[in-house]
């Protein structure tokens, strides 16, 4: 059998197919490859334009992603976010208001903040709770432009090296693809309302 992921533009949730003379939902298809195979697919999006991220651009991102979930049947659901400072030093949250309190109170300055949502989730016609992620990772250009003035190419991260010129990116793994585009496309669509900062092209 092979992956039912991307489905064509004109298929649905609810398009059906013929396997072995039954017919089933896509949706259905999707949820057997799943558990044949133990595997998950995943779609990616990666964002080049310089921003200038706020505390009240993450808590957007944050009820946007929530908003999009709850328009189906979440079992449970759980978050994480880690701040990465300058200072050769982390932070790690388990909920968005712990979140907000810790890093609303300053600090050392934010090199990249990596993102994190995991639920489950049981769509129409499934009856079966199946599992997605989001991970969401955003690089402050002006911390790793100060990196490499003061120790050159290799003092920077080596997962922020891995992004090259990307400021942000997400990585959404799913069972259903039609959930998964959704849930892309509420970050693609947020990463749109940054406000963006002066590019600069030497560092480029």
């Amino acid at each position: 059998m092979h992956p039912p992921s991307n489905p064509l533009p004109d298929q649905t949730p609810q398009s059906t197919v013929t396997v072995a003379g039954t017919t089933i939902t896509m949706q259905q298809l999707q949820q057997i490859y799943a558990e044949l195979t133990g595997k998950s697919e995943s779609i990616s999006s990666y964002y080049d334009d310089p921003i200038r991220l706020s505390l009240d651009d993450v808590e957007l991102l944050h009820h946007k992603i929530v908003q999009t979930w709850e328009q189906y049947h979440v079992t449970s659901s759980s978050c994480s976010f880690t701040v990465y400072h300058q200072k050769e030093t982390k932070n790690e949250f388990n909920s968005f208001d712990r979140f907000k309190l810790q890093i609303g109170g300053g600090g050392d300055a934010v090199e990249s903040l990596f993102i994190k949502y995991d639920f489950l989730v049981i769509p129409p016609n499934v009856f079966k709770a199946q599992t997605y992620s989001i991970s969401i990772r955003l690089v402050s250009r002006l911390a790793v432009e100060r990196r490499l003035r003061r120790g050159g190419f290799f003092s920077v991260p080596s997962f922020i090296r891995k992004m090259a010129h990307h400021t942000g990116s997400v990585e959404v793994t799913y069972v259903d693809y039609s959930i998964a585009r959704a849930l892309r496309t509420t970050v693609d669509e947020w990463f749109q309302t940054i406000p963006r900062s002066r590019e600069n092209k030497s560092m480029k």
